[in-house]
C-alpha cells in the first residue's frame, strides 16, 4: 500500500507539471482537467503495485519493514517510476523557467533582478515537481547513501523552510484558528 500511494504521489507531481508546463504554454491549445487526471494519477501506479506485488508477494518487505528491498531489485519498482517523472518535471521545471525569465516583465528588469526572480521560482517549483527526489533516488547507493540522505534531509527541510517564509512574507498565516477546534 505504501508503494502504491507513493506512487500515486509522484504521478500528481508529475500531472502539476504538466499543468504548469501546458499553462506557459499558450501556443499549445490542450488542458488537463480533473476527470483526465485522476483515472492517470490513480490507475497507472495501481498497475505497478499490483505488478509487482504479484511478481513478489514474499520478497515485498524484509527484515520486518514493510517496503521493497534492495537485495533483489523490487525497489526498481518504485525507483524508475520516480526517476523517470523527475526527470520529466526537470524538464519541464527548466522549460517552464526560461518562459517565465522570457516574460516581458522580467525582460525590463535588471540582471540582478532578473536572477533574484529565476532563483524564488526555482524555489517555489522544485519542491511543487518532487525535484528535490533526485537526492532520494540517489540515496539508494550504498557507498554514497549517507551523504544524499543528508542532501535529501536538507533539501526538504528548506522547502517548508521557504514555504512559510512566503506564506507570513504575505501576511497569509496568522495566529486565528480557523478550524473551530479548540486547543
Amino acid at each position: 500500500m505504501l508503494h502504491y500511494l507513493w506512487l500515486v504521489v509522484f504521478m500528481w507531481m508529475l500531472m502539476e507539471g504538466v499543468h504548469l508546463f501546458l499553462k506557459v504554454n499558450p501556443s499549445i491549445n490542450w488542458s488537463i482537467k480533473l476527470p483526465i487526471c485522476m483515472p492517470i494519477a490513480w490507475g497507472i501506479p495501481s498497475i505497478i503495485a499490483f505488478t509487482t506485488l504479484g511478481a513478489g508477494i514474499s520478497n515485498y518487505g524484509e527484515n520486518g519493514i514493510c517496503w521493497l528491498p534492495l537485495t533483489n531489485g523490487l525497489i526498481y519498482a518504485f525507483a524508475g517510476p520516480v526517476i523517470l517523472i523527475t526527470m520529466v518535471n526537470v524538464i519541464l521545471l527548466v522549460i517552464i523557467l526560461h518562459k517565465f525569465l522570457g516574460l516581458k516583465t522580467n525582460q525590463d528588469k535588471s540582471e540582478k533582478e532578473r536572477i533574484k526572480a529565476g532563483v524564488r521560482a526555482m524555489l517555489i517549483l522544485t519542491p511543487l515537481l518532487g525535484v528535490t527526489w533526485i537526492f532520494g533516488v540517489l540515496q539508494l547507493d550504498q557507498i554514497s547513501g549517507i551523504v544524499f540522505s543528508y542532501f535529501f534531509d536538507i533539501a526538504n527541510g528548506l522547502q517548508v523552510k521557504v514555504f512559510l517564509k512566503q506564506k507570513t512574507a504575505r501576511g497569509r498565516v496568522d495566529n486565528t484558528n480557523t478550524t473551530g477546534v479548540s486547543g
